[in-house]
C-alpha cells in the first residue's frame, strides 16, 4: 500500500509565543515553491521587525504587547 501526499498550499506564519496569546502575522497561501518559500519567510520577517515584534531569541517570537516581557 502506498499513500500519496501532496500539498496545495502553503503559507508562511509568525504566532506570539507568549501563553495564550493569539497573535500571528501571516504571508498569503500560495502553491508550494521552494523558490517562495525564502522569500516569504524573510518578507515575513522583515515585517515583524518593523512592527515592533521581538524576533531576538531563535525560536520565538513575542508581538509588540508582549515585547521582552
Amino acid at each position: 500500500m502506498t499513500l500519496d501526499v501532496r500539498t496545495l498550499r502553503v503559507q508562511a506564519r509568525i504566532a506570539c509565543d507568549y501563553g495564550d496569546c493569539r497573535a500571528a502575522m501571516r504571508a498569503p497561501a500560495r502553491p508550494p515553491s521552494l523558490d517562495l518559500d525564502e522569500r516569504d519567510i524573510t518578507g515575513l520577517y522583515r515585517a515583524a521587525d518593523l512592527l515592533g515584534w521581538d524576533l531576538t531569541e531563535p525560536g520565538e517570537h513575542y508581538c509588540p504587547r508582549h515585547h521582552r516581557q
